[in-house]
């Protein structure tokens, strides 16, 4: 039964009643007849689409119940109230009934037709009440709505506001989850953050007093303390991650947490909390990357809306946001440290190699210096600064060790070559506090397969911190042995030795043991991370030993042993010195004069005839007249650059009369390589050139044929 549509009908006696009833019945009408007026005030309470009552009745009985049901319904409703009434009596016997709204009076005897006629159209009144009424309705709920949008958009505005602020991490995150709290209504809330380390994620929670009853039981995780009766609510971040949408759950109701995905150990531990109903979303980064949940929890049953899942949603994109925005600074702070640590390094590399070329420089202008000693600083030098060169290449590919990566320049060595530079490097830090080093290495040659610029400062660094960490007059030991193809490099001293907690971090960037900083030369505590990095670069590793404090260090260099023989190498030198006898005719073009001069008489030096020119028209001119087997060119000369005087040579030259191209410029990237290389170059090397490479080259005197030949246009525009 629709209870919007009933006519009540109050008739004068039951039989008039029964008629009426059956009256409306056949005419599809829904009766409900009313012994007395008090009866009818409730039916009225509960709906009607008209009523219908006599006049005798409603002067008979008190109208005060009716007239107040009417007067309680809503400012919408005028319910029809349809009186039967005879001419002759008039109408005063109807009484206060004559003022209420929507009374129609019908002369009786009234047609039965007229009757319905007239019940119809007051229940078309009615139907239109109705309409009105969810017209209303609805333009309330759209008013609540967007009061609650309003106030919901007022709110993450705020929140808006205060996050624009540079405040950390976790504050932040302790605001949008109390905007969340405030918005959804919810009891309690977390944000779980993933944990690149594997460990359980960190919580963040809202700043709350505790709770005075004692049967709270209070959760303390990442910092911070919430509050559940009856327990702590589990992480759900693996099932929100896995949804990746927005989860709304009963917990109370059955199956729910079943059919979102929760495992069984954490519905149980759900349903013990004492929460009976969740909501979460996902903290989804750019293209989706995860990175933790928002969630909100209620201990009763709370009423959802649309609105309220839509500033959910958009909180968890500010909480993504903030944390985006606070990687992309870490990675940009971390990014800052690695070049400050790079610059660092380079400073504490180029230091080494200064002392003992200044003290080769030293021998050289003595008075009393011998050829060999004079023999003996040359090298040292020459060694140096190669080594110094290959550290300012490093400087001009920043880019590199900004993402952590540095380039190792492999080469087959021998293991005592490595060991014997490095103790050149570090024997004046050991010679001036007096200690005595022993140095033991196997009898036959081991090579290597390694940097060994690189793995020389290894083992200088080691023998240096040995050196800095012993008191004076102290003993120093290095040792290598060979065993199941890889070869141990040991560097032991007696001197202060580590605690355990110093050997946990003693390879950590910025590491010193700070019960030692008197004997410290001022370091800046990069040379072990320096060490360990160099070493992992050449596939192996590094310990740090010590029997406890004043006892002395030992760290172990593991390094893995090549598998090719060296006399492949060895046969190879020997050819190229054999054929290195053998002149050459030699066009030197630099505009640098000291450079160009200097390198020509070292190849004059080598038994080969030399013409130097200082312009790249002099150089092409100087090739055409000679026709020499080999021409050195720099690449930054006037009048012509290198690139464009390789071109012409290559062009008036052919077959076997085309000389071996080699450019020696002081730029060494990958790009400047392969322009030479385009331009015709057979060979680049990078100032200060390395005599012996180029000493090797002259001798071979290979002439590959380049594969491109560029316009000079396009040359100029490159360099």
């Amino acid at each position: 039964m629709n209870v919007e549509e009933r006519i009540l009908v109050r008739a004068p006696t039951p039989r008039d009643g029964a008629l009426t009833s059956g009256l409306l019945q056949r005419a599809g009408l829904e009766a409900v007849i009313c012994d007395s007026l008090d009866a009818m005030a409730l039916e009225l309470d509960r709906g009607a689409g008209a009523v219908l009552l006599t006049e005798d009745v409603a002067s008979a009985e008190s109208l005060q119940r009716l007239l107040a049901a009417l007067g309680r319904q809503p400012r919408w409703s005028e319910v029809p109230l349809l009186v039967l009434a005879h001419p002759t009596r008039g109408h005063r016997s109807l009484g206060r009934l004559t003022n209420v709204p929507g009374v129609t009076l019908l002369e009786r005897p009234v047609h039965s037709r007229n009757l319905l006629s007239a019940l119809q159209t007051a229940l078309r009144a009615r139907r239109r009440q109705y309409q009105l009424r969810a017209q209303l309705e609805a333009m309330h709920d759209l008013q609540a709505r967007l009061a609650e949008e309003l106030s919901g958009m007022h709110r993450l505005h705020l929140v808006g506001a205060r996050l624009s602020q540079p405040q950390p991490l976790d504050t932040l995150l302790r605001d949008v989850l109390q905007a969340a709290l405030d918005l959804t209504g919810a009891t309690l809330g977390t944000i779980e953050l993933l944990d690149d380390t594997g460990g359980r994620p960190k919580v963040v929670v809202p700043e709350q007093p505790a709770p005075p009853a004692a049967a709270e039981a209070s959760h303390r995780e990442g910092g911070g303390d919430w509050h559940v009766s009856g327990g702590q609510a589990p992480s759900i971040l693996p099932v929100v991650l896995a949804a990746r949408t927005t989860l709304r759950v009963a917990i109370d109701e059955p199956g729910q947490l079943e059919r979102a995905g929760f495992p069984p150990a954490v519905i149980d531990e759900l349903r013990a909390t004492g929460i009976r109903m969740l909501q979460s979303a996902p903290l989804l980064g750019a293209a989706g990357r995860p990175l933790g949940a928002l969630c909100v929890y209620w201990r009763v049953a709370a009423r959802d809306s649309e609105t309220r899942r839509l500033l959910f949603d958009l909180l968890a994109r500010q909480a993504a946001e903030i944390i985006e925005r606070d990687q992309a600074e870490q990675a940009r702070l971390a990014a800052d440290r690695r070049k400050d640590e790079f610059l660092a390094t380079l400073a504490h590399e180029l230091r080494n190699p200064l002392a003992p070329i200044r003290q080769a420089a030293c021998v050289a202008r003595a008075p009393a210096a011998t050829p060999e000693q004079l023999r003996w600083s040359m090298e040292i030098i020459e060694r140096q600064v190669s080594h110094m060169a290959l550290l300012l290449d490093d400087l001009l590919d920043v880019s590199r060790i900004t993402r952590g990566t540095l380039a190792l320049r492999r080469e087959r060595v021998a293991l005592r070559d490595v060991i014997d530079a490095a103790i050149e490097t570090s024997r004046p830090l050991i010679e001036a506090r007096a200690h005595a080093l022993r140095v033991e290495v196997p009898p036959e040659t081991v090579w290597l397969d390694a940097d060994p610029v690189r793995l020389a400062q290894v083992l200088a660094n080691l023998l240096n911190n040995a050196a800095k960490y012993t008191d004076r007059g102290g003993h120093l030991a290095l040792w290598a042995t060979c065993d199941d193809g890889q070869i141990a490099i040991h560097v032991r001293d007696d001197g202060i030795g580590l605690d355990g907690t110093s050997l946990a971090r003693v390879f950590e960037m910025f590491s010193q043991v700070t019960s030692s900083i008197e004997r410290s030369e001022g370091g800046l505590g990069i040379g072990l991370a320096l060490v360990r990095g160099l070493v992992a670069m050449h596939g192996g590793r590094v310990e740090a030993h010590s029997e406890g404090v004043g006892r002395g260090s030992e760290f172990v260099v593991h390094l893995p042993l090549p598998q090719p023989s060296p006399g492949v190498a060895a046969s190879a030198a020997t050819e190229a010195g054999e054929s290195g006898r053998e002149q050459r005719r030699i066009v030197v073009a630099d505009d640098n004069v000291d450079a160009a001069e200097t390198l020509a008489m070292l190849l004059r030096l080598d038994g080969h005839e030399v013409e130097v020119v200082h312009d790249g028209e002099q150089a092409v001119a100087a090739v055409d007249r000679l026709r020499p087997d080999v021409a050195l060119l720099d690449i930054g000369m006037p009048k012509l650059n290198g690139y464009e005087a390789a071109q012409r040579i290559r062009a008036g030259a052919g077959g076997d009369d085309a000389p071996l191209l080699i450019a020696v410029t002081g730029w060494g990237q990958r790009e400047d390589r392969q322009l030479a290389s385009t331009a015709g170059f057979d060979h680049h090397l990078t100032k200060p050139v390395d005599f012996g490479r180029l000493a090797e080259l002259v001798a071979r005197r290979g002439v590959p044929a380049p594969a491109l030949r560029p316009d000079s246009a396009a040359l100029s525009a490159a360099t």
